[in-house]
């Protein structure tokens, strides 16, 4: 993600996930006056995931920021999209809160329009076991019967990513 940060009325980008000597040098751009006066203001984004975009005017801390941009890179697969979801339906705009959610993306299934119910059903088994299947149990679970009664159940919630 690529961030404009500002403080006393002085602003420069920063690429995140960073390194300490990367995000110092940032800090002595806004001219920050101690190592620890980490609390910038968010001017902008750049990045893929437009509810981040809730952070524009806010003050944060650097390090915090950078450690949201740290987790987000450790997503993969599915979990990126969960995340996205799970910003959006629950309207959220703290980084506290974001930071969070990139570590309980597993509560979160997504049964997207394109995606068959065998791999719903498999994304809402491995979330609900903590992504552990024994190999031979594969085959003798049903995954399109899980998602179907996950649909079922109404207890859904519309997002731009899937129900």
């Amino acid at each position: 993600m690529n961030v404009l940060i500002e403080k006393y009325n002085t602003r420069t980008w920063l690429t995140l996930p960073c390194s300490e000597q990367e995000m110092q040098n940032a800090e002595e751009e806004v001219h920050s006056l101690s190592p620890l006066d980490t609390d910038v203001l968010i001017v902008d984004f750049h990045d893929n995931v437009e509810e981040l975009n809730t952070l524009i005017g806010q003050h944060v801390d650097l390090d915090h920021l950078n450690l949201l941009a740290r987790c987000m890179d450790g997503l993969f697969g599915g979990e990126y999209d969960q995340f996205r979801a799970a910003l959006h339906i629950r309207g959220v705009s703290d980084l506290k809160t974001m930071v969070n959610l990139t570590q309980e993306v597993y509560n979160y299934t997504i049964a997207s329009p394109d995606a068959s119910l065998t791999s719903i059903g498999k994304d809402h088994y491995m979330n609900l076991h903590g992504g552990c299947m024994m190999v031979e149990d594969e085959s003798k679970i049903d995954f399109a019967a899980i998602a179907r009664e996950l649909i079922a159940s109404g207890k859904g919630i519309e997002s731009p990513y899937g129900l």
